[in-house]
């Protein structure tokens, strides 16, 4: 659904973004993660039509969004970074109001979508708290008949149980079809709901085989909590493992497969112990550290 060649944009001697390249499948949801200022927004405005390549081009269904710009925005329905919403308008005529410019209407998401996000459509929208106000933004997005969604920072100003349904609301999304781009800090969120993640640091998008590459490196890292009283120098480990400890649990790399240290910490005073998948989270700090030239603490 958006296919990106050697896409570049500077703003004066700021190269904000660096000969990018990735696509996005069409039908799925996929994630787009990176620090403020990576290029994240700049990437869907130039999606969007909004900002010129200063090299490079994107494609949107196959069709450059400034040579066919109407065509491209059709197929598409965008939530900005910072909303503006008419504050005189009641929550319902603000929709019916976003609605009528668009070319159909589905009206199953224009009832479960209100429901969903629990939000008072009869009253004044200058009436609603911020989470309420980017609710609102949300459903006139998500509502849109079209194929493709771009959503930069949607869960800004949503407490956990919101965030929680808007994920519902993607998987609603996800069932019809849809193909979804989504920019978050919130990453344990975010990746529970992406089929894939594209990862922008520095104006520059991490080639898929790196973050593969660490993924298969960091799920061979062992998570542990010790027992009260214990320090990470009670235990005992295989030679040539290395430790850290981060938020109250010593992450533990071994030299070789992680079996043996398993074995090994099972009589030693372990209160919990996570192997597995690599979090998205874990992969995106490491990323950074790269980016930044710090290495692995």
């Amino acid at each position: 659904m958006i296919r990106a060649e050697r896409l570049s944009r500077r703003f004066g001697a700021l190269l904000a973004l660096r000969e990018a390249e990735f696509h996005v499948p069409r039908g799925s949801v996929t994630g787009f993660v990176g620090p403020n200022g990576a290029g994240k927004s700049t990437v869907m405005r130039m999606i969007c039509g909004l900002l010129k390549p200063t090299s490079g081009r994107i494609l949107v269904d196959g069709l450059d969004p400034l040579l066919r710009p109407l065509e491209v925005r059709r197929r598409l329905s965008y939530l900005p970074g910072e909303t503006s919403i008419y504050l005189h308008m009641k929550g319902r005529e603000f929709l019916d109001f976003l609605a009528s410019f668009r070319e159909g209407r589905d009206g199953e998401l224009e009832r479960r979508l209100p429901r969903l996000f629990e939000l008072p459509l009869e009253r004044k929208v200058r009436t609603y708290s911020a989470g309420m106000k980017q609710k609102l933004a949300l459903c006139a997005v998500l509502s849109a008949p079209v194929p493709l969604l771009l959503l930069d920072e949607p869960t800004r100003g949503l407490d956990a149980t919101m965030r929680a349904q808007f994920m519902d609301a993607l998987d609603l999304l996800r069932e019809k079809g849809r193909t979804i781009l989504v920019s978050s800090h919130h990453l344990a969120d975010i990746e529970k709901v992406c089929d894939r993640m594209l990862f922008l640091l520095e104006g520059r998008v991490v080639p898929h085989e790196r973050v593969e590459s660490l993924r298969r490196d960091l799920s061979k890292r062992v998570r542990v909590r010790l027992a009260e009283g214990f320090r990470p120098e009670d235990l005992t480990l295989p030679p040539g493992s290395t430790w850290e400890v981060r938020r109250g649990w010593v992450h533990i790399t071994p030299p070789g497969e992680p079996k043996a240290l398993v074995a090994a910490l099972a009589d030693q005073p372990v209160e919990a112990l996570l192997w597995g998948r690599a979090e998205l989270e874990e992969i995106y700090r490491r990323l950074y550290l790269e980016s930044a030239g710090e290495g692995e603490g």
